[in-house]
């Protein structure tokens, strides 16, 4: 007896191709496996952040100018890889069109039009 392949079928979504910086860099001579950390010495895990779309498009722009993905750019912040330059003032305010990265000791400013 035939076994039913119509079981659980999905409609395909359509692929879209992934821009330079949102592809994972090849590891010469090293194979990617599943559950073996790559880049760092543990596994990353899925998390979930509630963002707006501004802030959602601020770290598009900000993961394209570093040619890194989104994921790898938080990862460099919160391994504290990428520091962010937070005036202690308390008058401080943040300029929406203007962000400050300094990545391995060099700074970049990203501004954005509106």
């Amino acid at each position: 007896m035939k076994s039913s392949s119509k079981k659980n079928k999905r409609p395909k979504q359509q692929r879209t191709v992934r821009q330079e910086h949102q592809k994972k860099p090849a590891c010469k001579g090293r194979k990617s496996l599943r559950g073996q950390p790559e880049i760092y010495d543990e596994l990353k895990e899925s998390r979930s952040f509630g963002i707006t779309l501004t802030a959602s498009i601020g770290i598009d722009e900000i993961s394209q100018e570093l040619s890194i993905s989104r994921s790898e750019l938080i990862e460099r912040i919160g391994r504290r890889l990428i520091q962010l330059q937070i005036p202690s003032s308390p008058s401080f305010r943040i300029r929406p069109n203007q962000c400050q990265v300094q990545e391995y000791g060099q700074t970049s400013c990203i501004e954005r039009d509106q």
